[in-house]
């Protein structure tokens, strides 16, 4: 259509009677285009070190709005800018009239003037009325952003909407419940994972007005004159710096009660509603506490929010949005830690949200653990993370956090108490993973890699036979009523699951996962010791402190003084290369050589969908980003990751043909903390699943190498276009051009789009 515009232009003389109607095609155009742009970029800096495709850095960008939604919209806006030039003509006609000094025709013309620009403005008044009406009525019918809207609580939505994140990329990196997760407990919480560091007092109240301490534990305390740390410049010097998301036994009875001891939710920037109500300008908002993981730069990305009431029913399945909200105003929405916006100011929708429907249940199971690295006994070198997997997500705010002399989490400890470092959550908030906070090197890529302390080895620090023995212990929480058999825990006593209840390590667990019997027929839980929280109690050294009892977690294993230089690779990737008639719930699954380090997966793989952000189909169905997380799993029979990457969304919805790149970067790092090397992967004819098999001899020579792309070890050609092209095609001088190629050997006619 623009150049069919542009010819015209040229083949035609503009006249001064065209000027006006040019004008106002320039503005409207100018309009239309700031409302309704879809940008496709691609980063021309990209770096030499992906696997298949590099990942798009920068947030791609669209209104998600329908398209009769966009049109009222330019109309307001249009009309809006004629109720301003009619209100010039007003001022030109009041001029006219007070300059006229008598002269009749200058009064009369004035008064012509005033006369056509007041019958202009009660038609655009009457205009403006009426668009509004139908603009309310066309939002009402099409969701305010988060798709299809249905009239019921218990039906669910027809489509969901990521408007604002690639991937829940750059805003929001996980979050749970998952999006369009169905069979959610009532008495469930929130987590969210930001990609950025927030701004803690954006979202959260300090109801229980507390502070951050001055002995750096980093556990809050009441605001008093003597105990809290103050700031030391601006506008609050000599103040308390407070401390957002946390509970506090205000009363002193060893208890907390999550309705007046915790930090309350901001509604403003975090809202939980009934699906029902989206489109309601007055929603009933669930009041929540909230609940902050700062990491050791007293920086936080993970937040949790406790409804402080079940939600759902106990008679019907309820559907349920959560929304995240930004906005412009500085004491309004979500903001980052320099106070900055979570949305660029180029985003329409200013919020991310989804949905997720409850059962009618009370969840009393218990979490349990189902795996660790290494196993118990297993012997792992210096620079190996620690992995503990649970069964079910666990909360953030008990899991997650900094192990030092001076801090207070001691809910997963060592018995080395010099052992310092941080424990991370992730791969949907089922897997804390342990990264120490020795540094004794670089990484394969060149950045720090940080060690466990080989503590028997002082005297010998050459040698690499010498091994250090290590036991883990994780905590459980604190009953809530001893007195009862139920996992019901104490908030932040120790380890718990989404719904409260106190890790489990004990009874043998029925087939449904929610009643259980103890073995010896008693109920038995063993909460944390109160003697020394920084030490492992065991029967041969605190035969009055035997933290080994349910329903503690306690493993011990074997550390040596020496440090695994072993690179990943990709052994497979599933669909099949350049695979087609893909179905529209599949998953995508990338299977490394090597056990990894979940917590690196999401910031370095994804799925770029090309041609993205069209709309059609059968179903008239709007694509917006395409948006998907991962759930990785250890494949101990092969010592190695398959990392699964799901996707709310189907591929190619309502008909449309679509093609789908896997990108892997080489950010990705075996939990040994070495990054995935450039290029190489699987490689194979199209529509095929070859496996990658490949060693080195202990000289670095290659050993075995079958089905794999080849590699130069040269920046300059290892980018690793490893899909049915031709051996040419594969080696690229850059990552852009193998983009560039993979999308040339995928044509797509569709909106005439090109690569």
């Amino acid at each position: 259509m623009l150049p069919w515009i542009l010819s015209k232009f040229r083949l035609n003389k503009i006249t001064p009677g065209y000027s006006l109607r040019a004008a106002v095609f320039f503005v409207f155009l100018g309009l239309f285009f700031s409302l309704a742009t879809v940008t496709f970029a691609e980063d021309e800096a990209v770096s030499n070190d992906t696997f298949g495709l590099q990942p798009i850095q920068n947030t791609i960008l669209l209104g998600n709005d329908d398209i009769r939604v966009i049109a009222a919209k330019i109309i307001v806006v249009v009309l809006g800018l004629l109720g301003i030039i009619v209100f010039g003509l007003i001022l030109y006609a009041g001029f006219l009239i007070m300059t006229a000094a008598g002269n009749e025709e200058k009064i009369t013309q004035g008064k012509k003037v005033m006369t056509n620009a007041v019958i202009g403005f009660v038609i655009i008044i009457s205009a403006f009325s009426i668009v509004q009406f139908v603009l309310k009525s066309l939002t009402d019918a099409f969701g305010d952003g988060n798709g299809s809207v249905e009239e019921e609580t218990n039906t669910e939505p027809f489509f969901a909407s990521f408007s604002g994140t690639g991937g829940l990329g750059s805003v929001v990196k996980d979050h749970y419940p998952k999006p369009n997760q169905t069979n959610v407990p009532r008495n469930t919480k929130i987590a969210v994972t930001f990609g950025e560091a927030i701004k803690p007092s954006s979202l959260i109240k300090n109801s229980n007005n507390t502070c951050w301490p001055k002995d750096g534990s980093g556990k809050s305390v009441p605001i008093t004159d003597t105990v809290c740390e103050v700031f030391a410049d601006g506008v609050d010097k000599g103040k308390p710096v407070p401390y957002y998301g946390d509970c506090v036994d205000l009363n002193k009875d060893n208890a907390i009660a999550w309705e007046t001891e915790c930090d309350r939710v901001a509604t403003s920037s975090v809202q939980l509603f009934f699906l029902a109500e989206a489109t309601s300008t007055k929603k009933n908002l669930f009041e929540m506490t909230a609940s902050a993981s700062y990491d050791k730069d007293r920086k936080a990305y993970i937040f949790t929010f406790r409804p402080l009431e079940p939600i759902g029913s106990d008679v019907n399945d309820i559907w349920h949005t959560v929304k995240l909200v930004g906005g412009t105003n500085k004491n309004i929405g979500i903001k980052k830690l320099d106070g900055s916006d979570i949305f660029p100011t180029s985003f329409i929708s200013k919020f991310y949200s989804w949905n997720f429907q409850t059962n009618t249940k009370i969840d009393l199971s218990p979490p349990f653990v189902i795996s660790t690295r290494p196993t118990s006994g297993a012997t792992i070198m210096r620079n190996n993370i620690i992995q503990i997997n649970f069964n079910e997500p666990v909360d953030p705010s008990v899991s997650q956090g900094i192990l030092s002399a001076s801090s207070s989490f001691t809910n997963i400890i060592f018995n080395k108490k010099t052992v310092f470092g941080e424990w991370k959550i992730s791969n949907g908030y089922t897997t804390l993973e342990f990264i120490p906070g020795e540094q004794c090197g670089q990484n394969s890529c060149g950045e720090p890699m940080y060690c466990l302390p080989a503590i028997n080895c002082d005297e010998l620090p050459e040698d690499t036979a010498c091994e250090a023995r290590y036991t883990t212990l994780i905590r459980t929480a604190a009953l809530a009523n001893p007195t009862e058999n139920s996992f019901q825990a104490q908030p932040f006593t120790g380890l718990m699951d989404m719904a409260s209840n106190a890790l489990d390590n004990g009874p043998d667990k029925k087939s449904d996962g929610i009643l259980f019997e103890p073995k010896n027929k008693e109920w038995k839980h063993k909460p944390p010791m109160p003697a020394d929280w920084k030490t492992i109690g065991d029967d041969e050294d605190y035969p009055e402190n035997d933290e080994k009892n349910p329903d503690n977690y306690l493993w011990s294993f074997k550390v040596s003084n020496d440090i695994d230089r072993t690179i990943p690779y990709i052994t497979k990737v599933n669909p099949a290369l350049e695979g087609e008639g893909v179905k529209g719930k599949d998953s995508v699954e990338i299977y490394f050589s090597k056990y990894m380090l979940y917590s690196s997966i999401p910031d370095g793989a994804g799925i770029l969908e090309y041609p993205d952000h069209v709309k059609g189909g059968q179903d008239k169905v709007a694509l917006e980003d395409f948006a998907y997380y991962f759930h990785s799993l250890n494949r101990d029979d092969a010592s190695s990751t398959m990392t699964t990457i799901l996707h709310p969304r189907e591929f190619g919805p309502g008909g449309l043909d679509l093609y789908y790149f896997t990108f892997v970067s080489s950010s990705v790092k075996a939990d040994n903390q070495n990054c995935l090397y450039p290029g190489r992967g699987p490689n194979g004819e199209k529509n095929s699943l070859p496996v990658c098999v490949y060693s080195e001899n202990s000289d670095g020579t290659i050993k075995e190498q079958k089905n794999c792309v080849p590699v130069t070890f040269s920046a300059e050609s290892d980018t690793g276009c490893v899909f049915g092209l031709t051996e040419a095609d594969k080696i690229q001088p850059d990552v852009a051009t193998c983009v560039k190629k993979l999308k040339a050997a995928s044509p797509s006619t569709l909106l005439g789009i090109n690569p």
